[in-house]
Formats: C-alpha cells, sequence, structure tokens
C-alpha cells in the first residue's frame, strides 16, 4: 500500500499471550507487505511482559486500555476464545479513536504473500465496512464443512475485516459492541458462532460495506477446494490467474502439521498440491516465533483468585443466568466458593442442586435426559454422580468435587441413622404388639403403642413394659398368667 496516507492505516490482531508466535508471524509478514502501516497486538491476558518484550514488532494493547463494558463480568463470562473475539469492537473503535482513519483486523493464524491493494482500493473509493464471503463458489463435495456448516458458522469469515473512519462505521461499531457484550459464544446449533454470525445482518443494516470477491483474500480449509493454488512465474502463488493475498491456516498445529486443519476432513499434506510448502513455510516460521515457548503459557483469566481453574460451563452459566451473577457479584474471579451454592432454580422438595451442577446439567443434554431434576430422587442421584465421576476430576476444582463428595456423605450417614431409627421404631411397636398379644391377649391400643412404644426400643425399656402389662389390674384376670409372662419376656 504506497500511498501518502499509509502511514495512518492500522493493522491489528488480537490474542492471549498463548498463542503469541502465530501473532509475531503474521504482523511479520504485515510488516513486509505494508512498511507505512502501524501494527498492534491487543493482549486479552493478565501478564503483558511478553507482548512488551517484542516492542520493536508491534504496539501492544491491554485490555485496559478498551472502553470494554461490565467490568470483571465481562472477562468471566467467556471462554479463551470467546473472549479474544468479543473484544474486536472495542479495539477497532481504540485505533479509530487514536486518529487511524483506516483499521484492518486480521486473524493471528493468517499469513501475508501481498500486499492488500484491494482493500485500500476498496476504503478509498467509498466502502466503509469491508468483508470477505467464506465462499465464492458452491461445494460440490460431502466433506467437512459443508455449506450448511458454514451457514452455521456465518457467511462472513471474520478473521478479516476493515473499516474507515465515518460516521456509518460508528454506527456499525455501538451494534457490534452491543451484540458482543453478552452473546459473543460458540453455538452453532442456534446460528451464532461468536462474532460470525451476527455479521451476516450488516450488509442489510448498515450503508456502503463492501463484499470483498477477490479469490486470492482468506484463502482456507473452508474454500480452498475452490480456490487451488499453483505457483506461477518468479514463485508466486496464485489462485487461478490471481495472485494469492493472505491465506489463513485457521486450525493448524505448528506441533501437528499432518492435520493441516482439525476443522476439516478435505485435505491431506498429499492432497494440498502447491499449499503443502505454504504450510511447511508457515510452520518453520512459527516454531521461529517461539511457539514451544508461548504454548505452555497459561491464560490468566484462566482461573479465580484463588488459584483454582475456572470451568468454561461456569462462565456460561454466569453469562446466562441472572441469579447466579448475583450470588457470584462483581468481583466473580473473587468468589469460587459460589460455584458450591444451592442454584434455586431447581429447586424440589426443598431440595436444589449446586450452582457447578446447574452449570453442567444445562450445557449437557444427556445430563438432562439421565437426570432431568424433577425430583428430590433424580436431584440426589445427579449428586451422585457429579461426585464419583472420574471424568470431573480435574476440570472442576478440588474443592468443588470435595463438596459435592461431603453432601453425599452427609447424606448416606442421615439415611443411615434415618434407617436405624425407623428400624428401632418398628421394633418398639412390634415388642408392644407382643407383650400384648401373650400377656393380655389382645392386639395393643394407639394409646398403649404411644406409651409403651419408645419403652421398648431398648431391652432395659422393654423389661419395663413386661412388668408394667404383666402385673396390670387386667393381665392378674388371664388364666395361666405366669405362663403369660413368663413366655412374654423374651423379646421379639
Amino acid at each position: 500500500m504506497k500511498n501518502a496516507g499509509a502511514e495512518n492505516l492500522a493493522i491489528i490482531t488480537i490474542v492471549s499471550n498463548n498463542y503469541l508466535h502465530f501473532a509475531r508471524t503474521m504482523l511479520q509478514s504485515a510488516r513486509l507487505h505494508h512498511p507505512g502501516a502501524r501494527l498492534y497486538c491487543v493482549i486479552v491476558d493478565i501478564d503483558l511482559s511478553y507482548a512488551k518484550a517484542l516492542g520493536s514488532e508491534f504496539e501492544t494493547i491491554s485490555l485496559a486500555n478498551l472502553n470494554l463494558p461490565l467490568g470483571d463480568q465481562f472477562l468471566f463470562q467467556y471462554s479463551i476464545l470467546e473472549l479474544n473475539t468479543a473484544v474486536k469492537p472495542w479495539a477497532i473503535e481504540y485505533l479509530l479513536d487514536r486518529g487511524h482513519d483506516r483499521v484492518v483486523y486480521v486473524d493471528p493464524d493468517i499469513y501475508f504473500y501481498r500486499s492488500m491493494t484491494d482493500v485500500e482500493s476498496s476504503l478509498l473509493s467509498g466502502a466503509d465496512i469491508l468483508l470477505t464471503p467464506h465462499l465464492l463458489a458452491p461445494i460440490a463435495d460431502t466433506k467437512t464443512p459443508s455449506e450448511l456448516d458454514i451457514r452455521r458458522s456465518g457467511t462472513y469469515n471474520l478473521g478479516f475485516c476493515a473499516v474507515r473512519e465515518s460516521a456509518n462505521t460508528r454506527q456499525f461499531l455501538r451494534w457490534w459492541q452491543q451484540r458482543l457484550t453478552r452473546h459473543c459464544v460458540v453455538d452453532l446449533e442456534n446460528g451464532i458462532f461468536v462474532d460470525q454470525g451476527w455479521i451476516d445482518l450488516v450488509p442489510g443494516l448498515f450503508e456502503k460495506v463492501g463484499i470483498l470477491r477477490h479469490p486470492g483474500y482468506n484463502v482456507a480449509y473452508w474454500n480452498l477446494a475452490q480456490r487451488p493454488i499453483s505457483k506461477g512465474a518468479g514463485g508466486i502463488y496464485l489462485i487461478g490467474g490471481t495472485p494469492l493475498v493472505f491465506f489463513h491456516f485457521s486450525g493448524l498445529d505448528p506441533f501437528k502439521p499432518d492435520i493441516f486443519s482439525k476443522h476439516q476432513n478435505r485435505f491431506i499434506p498429499s492432497t494440498l498440491g502447491p499449499a503443502a510448502q505454504l504450510v511447511e513455510n508457515y510452520v518453520g516460521e512459527t516454531v521461529q516465533n517461539g511457539a514451544t515457548d508461548y504454548a505452555q503459557l497459561e491464560y490468566g483469566f484462566g482461573r479465580f483468585g484463588s488459584g483454582e481453574n475456572v470451568p468454561d460451563e461456569i462462565r456460561a452459566f454466569y453469562r446466562s443466568s441472572e441469579k447466579f451473577r448475583a450470588q457470584m457479584g462483581t468481583k466473580p474471579f473473587n468468589n469460587a466458593a459460589a460455584m458450591n451454592d444451592l442454584c434455586i432454580d431447581f429447586t424440589i422438595g426443598g431440595q436444589s442442586p449446586t450452582n457447578a451442577m446447574a452449570a453442567l446439567w444445562t450445557s449437557r443434554e444427556d445430563l438432562q435426559t439421565i437426570f432431568p431434576l424433577n425430583s428430590v430422587a433424580t436431584i440426589r442421584e445427579f449428586y451422585q454422580w457429579f461426585a464419583n465421576n472420574p471424568l470431573l476430576k480435574g476440570h472442576f476444582p478440588e474443592s468443588v468435587i470435595a463438596h459435592h463428595k461431603e453432601v453425599v456423605t452427609r447424606w448416606s450417614s442421615a439415611r443411615d441413622r434415618d434407617e436405624r431409627i425407623e428400624e428401632s421404631s418398628t421394633r418398639g411397636a412390634q415388642r408392644v404388639l407382643h407383650l400384648y398379644a401373650y400377656i393380655l391377649d389382645r392386639s395393643a391400643d394407639s394409646a398403649a403403642l404411644r406409651s409403651y412404644g419408645e419403652m421398648c426400643k431398648t431391652n432395659l425399656g422393654y423389661v419395663r413394659a413386661w412388668r408394667h402389662i404383666g402385673f396390670s389390674i387386667e393381665s392378674r384376670q388371664k388364666p395361666r398368667l405366669l405362663w403369660r409372662i413368663t413366655k412374654a419376656l423374651i423379646p421379639q
């Protein structure tokens, strides 16, 4: 992009620390082909030292620089993928506020092979918002992803988007921010894949939306079958006769490159053709840029302040349940104990699951079928399953598992106690009936059961009751009394 305004172009990406090798590789390729642009990286993490050590490569933007809503609640409610995506419109807005009149967002797992001249010309010729479709031609096979898969994840791939400063763009960003405040989630069944599904609405809702149909932009596993790569004169990679501008290595693990992308089953290295060389070169650069070290870094928002891990089910439940948010408070990272609080939404007969149980239950249809939580019995059965399922160990904090084990043990002890009490009460009543049958030759009435039932639970009490009944006025009127009271002395 060699023009007078190139220095006012911003290229930005967003990562947590464990993806810094991807960000470095992408931004290095961006620097090579866009030498006049300013390069930025938003760090969705707590420790900024790793990124700031790379100050010669890009400018670090912290989450504190962005005007994010909801404080800690916003950071807590999303998984690492969801949060890295959710901050996007605020990051773009931040750069517009800093005076850039053109901002291009690019996913960290993209690599540039040429400059984005078509993006520049589109923005300068009147487009305020620029998008790239996943597909420019129909899918002709039955492999994954299918057109239905693309439909669920969104028409446009938001690994790339570009905007120009305008009132229209600002209105778009405010709308986008409102949608992502609570709804930047992975919910493919309901047509929401983080921010992409929302963008399907943008060409209809806003003016000056450009759809970039250049086949060399955003080439990836989902459209490579329709855009086969060849190598032209001078080693230039081509899509048909059109130069490749950037390739999106979505789903590629540098440590398992033979898979190409974990999101598809259409290609293996031997069927990639010239694209196999792209993969090999890209993997080499990411490894050189510290993949081995960065990939090991722990996500700063992955744990409570207590050090216990935050399960993604807890994040989703916190986002969707107002009652759970009230229990957790506005500083959810400081309240791991609320996972063990009772979830009153499912109270039956005075019995409730915990918030941890409810969070897992609402995320899994199989558990909803097995444990419908419509009775005390099913709630207690779910407690038993939750406390003793080995697959949950390590997924939920140990303190949560220990709490549920304690509840189950307490119930077991209480049940044993109740059974002993019930057995004792039954034994007492049976003994009263035995005394009355042998000594008085009749059934014991309710008054007698009340008077002697508790007494007869113990052997000593039984002897006392035997003496009272055996030497009563009524007993002395019975024949063979000595035989009767002797026979009745032996408790049943």
